[in-house]
């Protein structure tokens, strides 16, 4: 099952390094522009917020495409639960 990050979701990247840092994704808005530096495109989709020496930091960054393949290989890990939504409504009359 191929995964997508959301809105909402905390992650931790599965490196060893820098790896006690949770992200929140806060928006992701594939319509930003790119910037060409050389031979590459650097996209800015997706706006991160995280913690670092008691400041809460935001920056728009990463390519989202290649943030879900990482997510799917196994390289990014989602820790707050997935939230399903209610499929069955009860009815009821007047």
């Amino acid at each position: 099952m191929k995964q997508k990050l959301r809105i909402g979701d905390k992650i931790r990247w599965n490196v060893p390094i820098g790896s006690g840092v949770v992200y929140t994704i806060l928006d992701i808005d594939t319509s930003r522009p790119t910037v060409r530096v050389g031979n590459h495109t650097l996209k800015s989709e997706v706006l991160f917020q995280w913690e670092d020496g008691g400041q809460i930091l935001q920056t728009w960054g990463y390519d989202y495409y290649r943030l879900n393949q990482n997510l799917n290989k196994g390289g990014i890990i989602i820790l707050n639960p997935r939230v399903e939504p209610v499929k069955w409504v009860k009815k009821f009359t007047l």
